[in-house]
């Protein structure tokens, strides 16, 4: 790595020489925010990462509960669409995502749902998590296994709401939010993630030596 440079947030050895945005520019509606988060990256992990961006975005708009979101409404719906129009195996990569899950109690309903637990979800809220520890406590890459699961909204809601004031929390035009702390509790760094509102994430990443 040269002299003086910043490190990569998302590797051990990379060289940040480009700034990352987090989340992507792709999930926010134009005119875009000034106050956008961005990380130091090197050019491999910045490669590596870019191609999984749309293809989350288009899975995240694509959600029960944040396709009536104004922002996905207005312009990230149809962001997704033409995306789409251009490439008609991204709409296949996202229905290959689609699984059939039982809805309510006793015989229920069976109805398609996103399976989430995929890698390429995983990599892409780790990277989050790790540009959000960056962001707010200026946390560089440290080695760490990466678990997270969904928030119930009801829950996840409280949880932003009523979030100790000593914990660091940034909101951007109600499409991203984070909260952390500085230091991990039993071992863990959690990071709390909420995208255009309604879909919830709870990070934790447990450094290894």
């Amino acid at each position: 790595m040269p002299k003086n440079s910043r490190p990569c947030v998302f590797c051990k050895n990379g060289d940040g020489s480009t700034d990352d945005h987090i989340p992507p520019l792709g999930f926010f509606p134009k005119p875009r925010p000034s106050h956008l988060i961005t990380v130091p990256s090197c050019e491999s992990c910045r490669l590596v990462y870019q191609g999984d961006d749309e293809h989350v975005r288009n899975l995240l708009v694509s959600l029960a509960q944040t396709e009536d979101h104004p922002a996905v409404s207005s312009q990230i719906a149809a962001r997704r669409d033409r995306s789409f129009d251009n490439k008609i195996s991204k709409a296949e990569k996202l229905v290959r995502m689609m699984r059939l899950v039982k809805v309510g109690m006793g015989e229920g309903v069976v109805a398609h749902a996103f399976d989430l637990n995929t890698p390429m979800v995983d990599h892409f809220l780790e990277r989050v998590c790790r540009g959000v520890l960056y962001d707010a406590h200026r946390i560089p890459f440290f080695p760490a296994s990466f678990a997270w699961q969904l928030m119930p909204p009801h829950e996840a809601g409280e949880h932003f709401n009523k979030a100790p004031v000593e914990l660091a929390r940034k909101e951007i035009d109600n499409v991203f939010a984070y909260i952390c702390s500085d230091e991990p509790a039993e071992g863990f760094f959690y990071v709390s993630l909420r995208f255009y509102e309604r879909f919830f994430a709870l990070g934790r990443l447990h450094p290894v030596s």
